[in-house]
């Protein structure tokens, strides 16, 4: 690594001297030399300061190691200060202003704060790697340490070990301090193992150096004194320290994370937990019993077994997740991430697959007049439903909202099709909920996946792959995209209509784009071309009717028929409304400019009738146009007001009291118009087409445009006649009484540029008219 040379100068160096230190302080204990052991003492310590100081400079600044680095610092430095300390002790112990006794007390509050922090270094070491690495693992240390003091209880009087001789403190304290040591070798072992850091050589210098602090402890306790082995225990701390601060010249290593696994910690967790059981057993039985074994042993039992209960817990909750990633938690069924693991098994088996999409019809109004918790009622009795029919070795699940779908493992297209018929005529049975019975119905598209079947090929060739999840999936949705705009039932992925809905879902895309505010033109336009409406007396202009297109750059100028129920059924209206009404009154103040008193109609859709957008949006256009109110009339189709007659109602008044006139478009067309025309503050009714068309050639045809016209006129409402294209049809409408006409006779639509031409020479050839007739023009 770039730089390591020089770097590793002084962290050498720093090394050097505190082993030396180390060194001397342990020959001083054993009283091969003369050095006072505190200045021993205090040049470790100064040295230890000094690499915790260069190991956090030089330490890797990646943040993944961030606390290892901090915890690996902090350990160097602990052990520094606690040497420093231990340095002072010693001098007022020898001028015998204290107790001999703190000196102990010192090495084991250092040792203490030593091994928790490097601890703590240990099992976050690399933690982005070793994901079994948690706080937990603090149980699995500290009851792994007192089960190795209780069980050392046990067997160094049966092995008559040395240090049986010692006093108890000293002998708990090499106790402690050994069994830690071998706690923390394997600890790093055991991160080296489950973190993937094998390869990584600061793993392999700090676990050598704490094995090979272990084996010295053993060692020395067992050829040496007291005061020998208490000097052993520092010069060991330092070692291991000073191996640590090698580690800080070098990088994280390449590794390769292994699969996180549960079984390692639940095994430890263990273990502690029967070792702990067996001392209790074998001190009790041996007589070797003390408080401090059977203290130890029983709080390494209680560490490990609340370890292991978190564990289990874990693992509980860890089930209780998957199985949740994995199901609906409204129906019970499979989500939509496991159909989307049975459709790639499926292919995986290249058995081919069958996939279904059902989608309940107008699932939304259940939910509107009921309320959603009846709809939840409906979606899980369809579950239960869908979960009855299926074959065995078939998946049912939900896609989300009403949508569900039924996958078929090497299901043949006929098989699916037979299942979606039933499927559709098992969800059209009535339903009992706590609202009561209801009835909903269902369209299914399907789509099949045969082995070898390529997507742009008709029939199998030898070698070719079967279709992708994705695409069996986006053929099953096309096809039940096709169901839904034929009204319903059962539809089967076909080529040509996949073509059309593919097209028809680029059309909505660019629709989007154009009644976006900030759309760059690429889309095209949407244009308003105005049709006249003609007294039907003296056929003078009273009125237009602004009709939408688009003016699309691939396709041309394009009918509303090719866009408006696209943008009604994706909730475009609104802005579409807008953008028509704009223009359209723009063009009426054109008109009032150029002194034609001309009436201006706009078709309002039943999701704007009801939309609390409607009225600014009306208030604004007028503002910006300056053209009197009285001059804009708003017409809503009969259907739209008998969808929901209160709340059309209420919307036709607020627009009524601001002098917005009402027509009612279609009239005649939803067959219960006389029980709202009383309260509907409507201005005029204008008959249907389909019926005007008949007019001159049926009687009972016009029979009912009498009736109609005699009763639009006694409840004070005009009429107009939409769809007028003979004279003979438009002589009968003036003996009949009908107030305007509409349709091809007159003019068919146009530019806005074209009609108001239009409108100026058909003014100027009325008024020639009337002159011949000996009528002056008005004023």
């Amino acid at each position: 690594m770039q730089g390591t040379g020089r770097r590793a100068a002084p962290v050498g160096v720093v090394s050097l001297v505190a082993l030396v230190s180390c060194a001397l302080l342990l020959l001083a204990a054993g009283g091969a030399v003369g050095v006072p052991a505190a200045l021993t003492k205090l040049v470790a310590a100064l040295a230890c300061g000094t690499q915790a100081v260069l190991m956090w400079r030089r330490w890797a600044t990646d943040d993944v190691e961030r606390d290892v680095r901090v915890a690996f610092t902090g350990a160097v430095g602990v052990i520094g200060a606690s040497l420093a300390v231990q340095s002072l002790l010693d001098l007022l112990i020898e001028s015998g202003r204290l107790d001999s006794a703190l000196r102990g007390v010192g090495v084991v509050l250092g040792g203490i704060a030593f091994c928790t922090f490097l601890y703590r270094g240990l099992v976050h070491w690399n933690q982005f790697r070793a994901p079994d690495s948690d706080p937990g693992d603090w149980l699995n240390g500290a009851s792994a340490v007192l089960l190795g003091i209780a069980g050392g209880e046990v067997l160094l009087p049966i092995l008559h070990a040395p240090m049986t001789h010692w006093s108890p403190a000293h002998e708990l304290i090499w106790l402690g301090n050994t069994v830690t040591l071998l706690v923390l070798t394997g600890t790093a072992a055991t991160v080296a193992l489950l973190g993937g850091l094998t390869r990584d050589l600061r793993v392999h210098l700090t676990t050598a150096a704490l094995a090979g602090a272990t084996v010295t402890s053993i060692a020395v306790a067992l050829l040496a004194d007291v005061q020998e082995a208490g000097a052993t225990a520092q010069v060991c701390w330092v070692a291991v320290a000073m191996a640590l601060g090698v580690c800080s010249l070098f990088g994280p290593a390449p590794v390769r994370p292994p699969r996180a696994t549960s079984q390692s910690p639940v095994i430890g967790a263990l273990f502690v937990l029967g070792s702990s059981v067996l001392v209790l057993a074998f001190g009790t039985l041996l007589g070797q019993s003390n408080l401090v074994t059977v203290g130890a042993a029983l709080a390494a039992a209680l560490g490990s077994g609340s370890r292991l209960s978190y564990l289990i817990a874990s693992l509980a909750d860890l089930a209780e997740t998957q199985e949740e990633a994995r199901t609906d938690h409204l129906t019970g069924l499979a989500n939509r991430r496991a159909l989307s693991a049975a459709l790639v098994a499926a292919r995986v088996r290249d058995g081919g697959a069958a996939l279904l999409i059902v989608d309940l019809d107008r699932f939304k109004d259940i939910n509107d007049q009921y309320g959603h918790a009846v709809g939840d009622e409906v979606l899980q009795s369809v579950a239960v439903r869908l979960r009855g029919v299926m074959p065995p070795g078939g998946l049912v699940g939900r896609l989300g909202g009403d949508e569900f779908a039924v996958i078929l493992p090497g299901g043949s297209l006929d098989e699916a099709t037979r299942l979606a018929t039933t499927v559709v005529e098992l969800c059209a049975q009535p339903l009992v909920t706590s609202s009561g019975r209801m009835r909903t119905h269902a369209s299914v598209g399907v789509a099949a996946a045969v082995p070898g079947l390529d997507r742009d090929q008709e029939q199998p060739e030898p070698g070719s792959r079967s279709l992708s999840p994705g695409e069996l999936l986006r053929r099953a949705d096309a096809a039940l995209y096709d169901a839904k705009r034929s009204g319903g039932g059962v539809r089967v992925f076909d080529r040509e209509a996949d073509l059309r809905v593919h097209a028809e879902r680029r059309l909505l895309a660019q629709l989007r784009e154009l009644l976006n505010p900030d759309h760059d033109g690429r889309a095209g336009e949407i244009v308003v071309h105005f049709q006249p409406q003609l007294a039907t007396g003296t056929r003078a202009v009273v009125g237009a009717e602004a009709l939408v297109r688009w003016q699309h750059p691939e396709h041309g100028l394009l009918p509303p028929v090719r866009f408006v129920e696209l943008a009604q059924r994706h909730g475009l209206m609104d802005e579409l409304t807008a953008c028509i009404l704009a223009q359209a009154v723009a063009e009426a103040a054109r008109w009032e400019r150029a002194g034609h008193d001309v009436q201006l109609a706009v078709n309002i859709s039943a999701s704007c009738l009801v939309s609390p957008d409607l009225i600014p949006m009306v208030e604004a256009a007028l503002s910006t146009s300056g053209i009197a109110v009285g001059h804009l009339k708003l017409e809503v189709t009969e259907t739209t007001l008998m969808s929901d007659p209160a709340l059309a109602l209420q919307a036709t008044r607020r627009l009524a009291d601001r002098g917005v006139a009402i027509s009612i478009d279609d009239y005649g067309t939803g067959y219960s118009s006389l029980s709202y025309l009383h309260d509907l503050q409507a201005d005029e009714v204008k008959l249907d087409r389909t019926f005007i068309s008949r007019l001159a050639h049926d009687e009972r045809t016009a029979a009912i445009v009498a009736g109609t016209i005699d009763l639009a006129h006694g409840l004070g409402l005009c009429v107009v006649a939409e769809g007028v294209e003979e004279e003979q049809t438009l002589e009968l409408l003036g003996r009949l009484g009908c107030d305007t006409s509409q349709g091809f006779l007159h003019a068919r639509p146009m530019p806005a540029e074209q009609f108001l031409a239009w409108l100026g020479e058909h003014s100027e050839g009325l008024a020639s008219d009337r002159e011949s007739d000996g009528l002056k023009p008005a004023v």
